[in-house]
């Protein structure tokens, strides 16, 4: 009988295929792990430029709130005030008079009174130390006799 010596069966035939294929999985994998792990690190910082931002927001807001109660509006002389409402986290206020708007006398025929409007323009820019900034402007009007 006359034994074949060239064949070889299919499982020879695949020894080496199955490491090849567990090397391709394995870079896959390492590939997908790297991707993910970029993809959360970007997301964490735009997380923290957004806290940030609305941290910036805030003391801006506190700003005004803090310049509304406490400052006597003038017309003769602008005011600038600081504030800070968090840590690491400061709130300036500029307060400016924009100039006076029409007489108006009262509907009651009784009364003399005339007054006019005098109108004032505040603005908080308030920076965080993370370096987000934020610049809110207000109108305030006063009434004031004449």
């Amino acid at each position: 009988m006359i034994k074949p010596t060239h064949l070889q069966t299919g499982a020879q035939k695949q020894k080496g295929v199955a490491l090849a294929m567990a090397l391709v999985v394995l870079v896959v994998l390492t590939i997908l792990g790297i991707s993910a792990m970029k993809s959360s690190t970007l997301e964490l910082k735009m997380a923290a430029g957004i806290q940030d931002n609305t941290v910036a927001f805030q003391a801006a807001e506190s700003g005004l709130a803090e310049a509304f109660r406490t400052v006597v509006l003038d017309p003769n002389q602008p005011v600038t005030t600081t504030y800070s409402p968090f840590a690491g986290v400061v709130a300036t206020t500029e307060t400016s008079f924009e100039g006076n708007s029409g007489v108006q006398s009262s509907t009651k025929p009784s009364s003399k009174v005339s007054y006019r409007h005098a109108n004032f323009v505040q603005t908080s820019t308030a920076q965080t130390s993370g370096g987000a900034k934020v610049v809110i402007h207000q109108g305030v009007r006063q009434l004031v006799n004449n």
